[in-house]
């Protein structure tokens, strides 16, 4: 069976055991779509409304292309477990790395 990629799809079985294998692949256009969403929940995130991919084909060219060259430079720092923290800190936010605290640092922590 094939199912495009990101489209909705629910597996149902019989009372017995079954086993799915998943092959994803996808297409320069899928990756491009992708990276037009990712900048557009960056922007959005900080407040400027995003037209849909395909409405404006020369924002969202440049929109790839500021995205792939950030992602490259970016990329090597991400090596580094302390720049990763703040990458994701500026990007996310502050609240970004709540998993790496310490719970009985926190003040709502219960006691053990």
């Amino acid at each position: 069976m094939f199912v495009p990629y990101q489209w909705p799809h629910w597996v149902r079985t019989a009372d017995s055991y079954s086993i799915s294998l998943s092959l994803t692949w996808k297409s320069e256009e899928v990756r491009r779509r992708n990276d037009i969403f990712a900048v557009n929940a960056m922007l959005r995130g900080v407040g400027l409304p995003q037209h849909p991919p395909g409405i404006h084909p020369t924002i969202d060219t440049a929109k790839v292309a500021l995205f792939r060259a950030a992602a490259a430079a970016v990329e090597p720092l991400r090596k580094s477990e302390t720049m990763r923290r703040a990458l994701r800190r500026i990007v996310k936010g502050r609240d970004a790395n709540y998993y790496y605290r310490d719970p009985q640092k926190q003040p709502d922590a219960k006691a053990s």
